[in-house]
């Protein structure tokens, strides 16, 4: 059996499921093509994902809320949708920052793209990720990210290389900040986050499949009954 991640994993082993029997292959992704282009410093967070109600947008929002001031030109752009949608622009309305947020709703990849590649830092505020595939994303077009350290969003970041993981809402907001202001973080965090993003090629989950099928293929026919042994 294959689990995209350690976390998957261990939700499996507590089905039941012998953890031998168990190997991680990450999900791959199609890599963006490498440029020369140095990233604009600017005061924009990005998320992508499903807007739910455990995805916890609402911390997102309220951290800008808190960054306004510091930031007087901070956004947030947030691509995806969701049934929480609603209640998310309900929030935005409330807390008078329409205008520092855009919901984009489902974009396609070259929407997507230019998203990510314009943001400084990707911030997602979920609790609960079995892998954080979208921060790897992130991670490919050099943008830092900020997550709570969590079961599978712990994997996928490299706190203090790649991204910043945080203990509360209060560090969450204060690391937003400090990849916001601190450019020279940014820039460091960024070109690991290429690096390790580049560990998730379609190409290397192929490898890693096709490595896992041979060595299961190879066991069953060591203990294969001989056939001239097989019972009728």
């Amino acid at each position: 059996m294959i689990a995209v991640s350690p976390t998957t994993l261990d939700a499996l082993v507590a089905m039941g499921i012998d953890r031998s029997q168990v190997r991680v292959v990450y999900n791959g992704m199609v890599l963006p093509p490498v440029t020369s282009t140095p990233r604009v410093a600017n005061h924009r967070i990005a998320y992508v994902g499903r807007i739910k109600r455990y995805k916890r947008l609402d911390r997102l929002v309220l951290a800008l809320v808190a960054l306004r001031d510091e930031f007087p030109d901070i956004h947030l752009d947030i691509a995806g949708d969701g049934d929480a949608r609603a209640d998310l622009e309900s929030l935005v309305k409330r807390m008078n920052v329409a205008d520092h947020v855009t919901i984009h709703g489902y974009v396609d990849e070259l929407a997507k793209a230019e998203i990510l590649r314009s943001a400084s830092v990707f911030a997602t505020p979920s609790m609960q990720e079995g892998w954080g595939l979208s921060v790897i994303e992130a991670n490919t077009f050099g943008c830092p990210a900020v997550a709570y350290d969590v079961a599978g969003l712990r994997v996928a970041i490299v706190h203090g290389k790649t991204g910043l993981l945080a203990k509360d809402d209060q560090a969450f907001t204060e690391f937003i900040a400090s990849l916001l202001r601190d450019t020279e973080l940014r820039d460091r965090l960024g070109v690991a986050a290429i690096d390790w993003a580049g560990r998730f090629s379609w190409e290397q989950c192929a490898h890693q499949t096709l490595a896992i099928m041979s060595e299961v293929s190879r066991e069953k026919e060591t203990h294969r009954v001989p056939r001239g042994n097989e019972i009728a």
